[in-house]
């Protein structure tokens, strides 16, 4: 088999089951609050075959930057979100805004989340029947909210597991003739006190933390990819929108800045069809599967290729993915040193930029099925096998939890790149596009590799939708190197 044939096949088969799987080992819930997530076994000794995941605490490294102190609110503030604090952490939204009718409820990918503050934005003259709602939620239940200290809020969210406490979501409400809303889809969701800065070549290293002072924030010591750096600014439900705008006019210079976009792992029915790995030889409906039997009559071997699975990490201790795992040739395990001074130490096997730190552990299960599909050790005797059975190496990379960002993403997509990786593959998506992500998708495309990107499965009905008509991204940009796949 062709090497660059062998590539494509092995990159369009690892989404088949991806799509598929998220809710039956996962059921869309958030970690437990004992820091471990249950991820079940499944008949017929399918990955994962263990019962428990532990999930590692986060921490924050010099790529991302520490909050501004006062970036909590102050207690009983969200009691009444329209009153600011003496630290500013709130504006005051205007009640017509905020029409008793359009209030949101529930924020059903968050049931626990506690609403902080909201608004309904001016509406688009070209569009009088659609009108854009924002949330700022506080995803720690409003401990996090309560805080007297950012410091305080940040030991709150890490003691849940949660790397992002609070989130801006904006909304799509479309009206029907009585004004009352038809519909609702989400458009974005983003971290609510982060902003991306990209600069251009050649621009001073201080220019970060020279605009960030003048948003009343702080920068990233490191960008997190080239000339690109994290600004944190004090939360409210403006935040972030405002410093976007307000960067335009900062000095210096700045060739775009953006929200850090959030990410979810793909969903679909829970089905216990799944189980079966029907996707590799189904017997019961034609064409569908991969023939993946008539390919092993040819080849099982995937001769060395590289494939990084950037996802909620890998357990590479699995007895049926230990083999098949990539081992960082730079590195020297468990030394505490980091040998190939890439900023990590002791990536072995790949990185974390959840916990930032070189111990890609899976922290969800999810990752650890996808990297099953892809090249579960074949012909042992045990568990499953994958579309290659041997010669795969597995790069695990985790930037994922319940929600992943943008920066994140990226930085794995860099290492990927940095590593020799052939094959990325991306189970994950949002509704909103990133010129940030784009980039790095283009930097992997001039470095031959291929992204593997799921298409999702459509909004609240979990109906696929039409992707020309409803992006989903990455599955959406347009590069040339995406592979946009959908379940069968």
């Amino acid at each position: 088999m062709f090497p660059k044939l062998k590539w494509m096949l092995l990159a369009a088969a690892i989404l088949l089951g991806l799509v598929i799987l998220w809710p039956r080992f996962y059921g869309g819930k958030a970690s437990p609050k004992s820091g471990e997530s249950s991820v079940a076994a499944t008949p017929g000794s399918a990955l994962p075959s263990d019962s428990l995941v532990r999930a590692k605490p986060v921490n924050y490294s010099s790529s991302e930057p520490l909050r501004p102190a006062a970036f909590a609110p102050a207690p009983g503030a969200v009691a009444n979100a329209a009153t600011n604090n003496t630290a500013g952490s709130f504006i005051p939204i205007a009640e017509a805004s905020r029409p008793e009718e359009l209030k949101p409820g529930s924020y059903e990918p968050e049931p626990k989340a506690k609403l902080v503050d909201w608004e309904i934005l001016p509406p688009d003259p070209a569009r009088p029947n659609v009108l854009t709602r924002a949330r700022l939620l506080d995803v720690t239940g409003g401990a996090a909210s309560a805080a007297t200290s950012a410091a305080e809020a940040a030991r709150i969210s890490a003691a849940q597991g949660i790397k992002y406490p609070f989130v801006r979501v904006e909304e799509e409400l479309v009206l029907n003739a009585q004004g009352k809303v038809a519909s609702s889809r989400m458009t974005r969701e983003m971290v609510a006190d982060e902003i991306i800065v990209k600069f251009p070549e050649g621009t001073r290293m201080t220019a970060a933390a020279e605009i960030a002072a003048q948003l009343g924030g702080v920068a990233a010591e490191k960008p997190f990819a080239p000339m690109t750096w994290l600004i944190a600014v004090p939360v409210s439900l403006r935040a972030v929108p405002s410093a976007v705008e307000d960067s335009k006019s900062a000095t210096p210079y700045a060739e775009y800045s953006e929200p850090n976009l959030l990410v979810r792992p793909v969903a679909t029915p829970n089905d216990t069809r799944y189980n079966d790995l029907w996707h590799l030889n189904n017997t019961v409906e034609l064409n569908r599967d991969i023939r993946a039997e008539s390919a092993w009559d040819s080849d099982t071997n995937a001769d060395g290729v590289i494939v990084a699975v950037i996802d909620t990490g890998v357990r590479y201790t699995h007895e049926d993915l230990a083999a098949n795992m990539w081992v960082n040739p730079g590195e020297t395990a468990s030394n505490g040193i980091d040998d190939d001074s890439n900023g990590y130490v002791d990536d072995v096997y790949g990185a974390d930029e959840y916990s930032n730190d070189g111990n890609p552990a899976d922290g969800g299960g999810h990752g650890t099925m996808v990297s099953g599909y892809a090249g579960a050790v074949g012909n042992n005797g045990k568990g499953v096998t994958g579309v290659a059975w041997t010669g795969i190496k597995i790069m695990a990379l985790r930037f994922i939890d319940q929600t992943g960002s943008t920066a994140d993403n990226v930085a794995c997509i860099d290492y990927a790149i940095n590593k020799g990786a052939k094959v990325i593959n991306a189970s994950y998506g949002s509704a909103g596009s990133s010129l940030t992500e784009s980039s790095a998708i283009q930097r992997a495309a001039n470095a031959g590799i291929i992204m593997v990107a799921a298409a999702g499965n459509g909004g609240g009905d979990g109906v696929g939708d039409n992707n020309d008509t409803t992006p989903f991204y990455p599955a959406s940009y347009t590069r040339s190197n995406i592979i946009a796949v959908g379940a069968t």
